[in-house]
């Protein structure tokens, strides 16, 4: 008879890695369409440059997780979007007012 066994360490994957990779690769991945676009298709960039940024770190192949708030200004057009459990909020005369919930978009951002 043969035994086997495993210790896996850190089984969800360096959170400090994806962040950095997200860091680093979401404002161009959003950027890099943006200037082709219409301000109606805003909400559609953002939503790609999360998915683009997405698909490139598991092409990396490791572990993790991260999440992050955007906010895109552009022609007086605010578009914010989240993923993960951080949340954006706005003052407006001392009134804390929610700019992103925590909806779940099955695979898209919440933009």
């Amino acid at each position: 008879m043969e035994d086997r066994y495993s210790a896996v360490v850190d089984l969800q994957g360096d959170s400090k890695q994806a962040a950095e990779f997200s860091a680093k690769n979401l404002n161009k991945n959003i950027m890099l369409e943006v200037e082709n676009k219409d301000e109606n298709e805003l909400v559609d960039v953002v939503r790609e440059g999360y998915l683009t940024t997405n698909s490139g770190f598991l092409k990396e192949d490791v572990n993790g997780g991260t999440c992050c708030v955007t906010a895109l200004i552009r022609k007086g057009n605010l578009i914010v979007s989240n993923a993960g459990d951080c949340r954006a909020v706005m003052s407006r005369n001392g009134v804390a007012e929610a700019l992103t919930t925590e909806e779940h978009m099955d695979g898209k951002a919440n933009a």
